[in-house]
């Protein structure tokens, strides 16, 4: 079972070579920027720095997923690509609103750390920090009549 595997592997790569290529460069290329040392100046920049690495992390993932022949999931995965994109587009596409949209990104992206401090086997120092991203970041936050975050902040429409 595991050589005919193997074989299936080797045969759709073969296949499909110039693609798996093309993912290959594309993917070294990115991992370039992934690996260097990055110091942000502002929200904005933060923000579109946890996008790209959303992003980076999700074309990872197509290799292994067209490569078992997985074409849904890998559609998936690349449909949000699609979404990191846009929202990408969105943060930037008014060059006066960038840095309120990244802090409102950030505090969106930090309200989620609620999960992560609920979690048992955190050690004290680990709480104690994302429980300090979390203060710093909520004063951001909208939230509708029923007490949950809004998706975007309120624009007055």
């Amino acid at each position: 079972m595991v050589q005919s595997n193997a074989a299936a592997k080797k045969g759709t790569i073969d296949r499909h070579r110039a693609a798996f290529d093309f993912w290959c460069l594309i993917h070294e290329t990115l991992e370039q920027v992934v690996v260097r040392n990055r110091n942000h100046k502002g929200s904005f920049e933060r923000s579109l720095d946890l996008l790209f690495i959303q992003a980076f992390k999700s074309h990872g993932s197509l290799y292994s997923l067209c490569v078992l022949g997985h074409c849904e999931d890998a559609a998936t995965i690349a449909r949000r690509i699609l979404e990191i994109a846009l929202q990408v587009g969105y943060l930037e596409s008014e060059e006066g609103e960038r840095e309120n949209r990244g802090k409102h990104y950030l505090a969106y992206f930090w309200h989620l750390t609620k999960g992560i401090l609920a979690d048992p086997s955190l050690t004290p120092e680990n709480r104690q920090r994302w429980q300090q991203l979390y203060d710093q970041n909520k004063k951001w936050l909208r939230f509708n009549k029923h007490g949950k975050p809004q998706r975007s902040p309120k624009t007055g429409h």
